[in-house]
C-alpha cells in the first residue's frame, strides 16, 4: 500500500500478477494508479518508458494469437506514428475479484481513518 495524496492505495505487482519472477524494486519501478470509479489501485511495473494519448482511430482489435495463448489481456494494438503498442486490459489483468478486495480494503482504510478523526 502506499499513500498518495492522503489516500491510501492498495498496490498490486504485475510481474506476480502474470506469475513471473519477481524483481526487486528499483529506481526503474514505476507504480501506474489506476481510478476504478470510487477506488484506485496501484500496479506496480518495472519501468514506464512514455506515456501516450491514444485516439480511438489508432486502436485496432487485438490480433488472433491462436489456441493455447491467453490473449483475454490484450485491449487493442495502439499505432502510434508508425510504431505498435500494447494495450492492456485493467479490468481483465485485474480480475474482478481482486478488485472487489481492493476496493473493501481501500473502504475499509477510508473508513477507519474517518474514526480516528472524529476521536
Amino acid at each position: 500500500m502506499i499513500n498518495l495524496r492522503g489516500r491510501v492505495i492498495p498496490i498490486i505487482d504485475l510481474r506476480l500478477k502474470f506469475e513471473m519472477e519477481f524483481r526487486k524494486y528499483d529506481k526503474e519501478t514505476c507504480i501506474i494508479v489506476v481510478n476504478r470509479g470510487d477506488s484506485f489501485v496501484g500496479i506496480a511495473v518495472d519501468t514506464v518508458s512514455e506515456v501516450l494519448d491514444i485516439t480511438a482511430k489508432e486502436v485496432e482489435p487485438p490480433p488472433n494469437f491462436g489456441a493455447g495463448v491467453k490473449s483475454n489481456v490484450i485491449k487493442g494494438i495502439g499505432k502510434v506514428s508508425g510504431k505498435v503498442k500494447l494495450l492492456l486490459d485493467v479490468e481483465m489483468i485485474l480480475s474482478g475479484s481482486q478488485l472487489d478486495e481492493v476496493a473493501s480494503l481501500e473502504a475499509e482504510e477510508i473508513d477507519n481513518t474517518e474514526k480516528e478523526g472524529e476521536e
